[in-house]
């Protein structure tokens, strides 16, 4: 009981008076305010007994997941690292929880940009959800997306393009054009072309992707700011700077307002507005 009444009280700490007007720093974002206090949870989580070494692996994969999300690849990477071999050990190398340890460690590496690290890690996740007789298609479709976007990243191109290009129809099919994962793989698709030169490919993609994006999950979600980025960037490269520009400025004023000016979609998108206004 009491290392239940433990865990509650490290996960509670990270929302305690999440209230943006009453945080101590008025210059703090609340990303980073979180971030940082998943980062106390993590090491308190370290410190403490549990009684549960599966409990306390379990904890770290939810802590990892969110550092993630919050835009903290580092930090993420050492919480993950040591959830993962006592998730394998304790539910098995099959296990949906040890797969998605799994996942979210090897996101983290690519975010890092250690994607020799992701790619031999998501090729295993690939084949183990693949195989598995218990997992739902959506999780085996997410995990084939992101081997397929690897692949493009580290080669070979040509095995990512043919297998996002299938990932895209499957997810449309199993899906539904509107969930995230369908559109985070449309989107990458679509910047695959513009890598490309195949700019009406990714034009025709993202012009289709984006209002479903913005109705879906809002204009300034991740997901729909990384759309509108790209779509701004083939409309550049087609020789419409006016609605390039247009586009990139509503992209950096949204993710600078929600996200933060330290975010690395703020960043990309200062620079990417740079570029346009330069000619570049």
């Amino acid at each position: 009981a009491q290392a239940a009444i433990t865990a509650t009280e490290i996960l509670s700490s990270v929302f305690d008076d999440t209230n943006v007007r009453r945080l101590k720093d008025p210059t703090q974002t609340m990303q980073a305010t979180l971030a940082s206090r998943l980062e106390v949870a993590a090491d308190r989580l370290d410190q403490e007994d549990l009684g549960d070494s599966l409990r306390h692996a379990q904890l770290k994969l939810q802590l990892g997941a969110a550092m993630l999300s919050l835009d903290s690849p580092h930090k993420a990477v050492k919480v993950l690292e040591s959830a993962y071999p006592v998730l394998s050990q304790r539910t098995g190398t099959s296990s949906k929880e040890t797969l998605e340890c799994n996942s979210y460690l090897a996101e983290a590496y690519l975010a890092l940009g250690k994607a020799d690290l992701a790619l031999p890690i998501l090729e295993q996740t690939y084949t183990l959800a693949r195989q598995s007789t218990s997992l739902d298609q959506s999780f085996v479709l997410e995990t084939k997306g992101n081997l397929a976007t690897t692949y493009l990243e580290c080669g070979p191109f040509s095995k990512g393009l043919d297998m996002l290009k299938q990932t895209v129809d499957e997810m449309e099919w199993e899906l539904g054009e509107a969930d995230y994962r369908t559109l985070v793989c449309a989107n990458n698709l679509a910047f695959a072309y513009e890598q490309l030169d195949q700019l009406d490919e990714a034009h025709r993609l993202l012009s289709r992707s984006l209002p479903i994006a913005e109705n879906t999950f809002g204009e300034s979600h991740v997901h729909t700011i990384s759309a509108r980025n790209n779509l701004a960037k083939v409309l550049f490269r087609q020789g419409d700077r006016a609605s390039a520009l247009a586009e990139f400025e509503k992209n950096h004023r949204l993710a600078k307002y929600d996200l933060g000016e330290g975010h690395s979609q703020t960043i990309d998108a200062l620079g990417n507005l740079a570029h346009v206004y330069v000619g570049v």
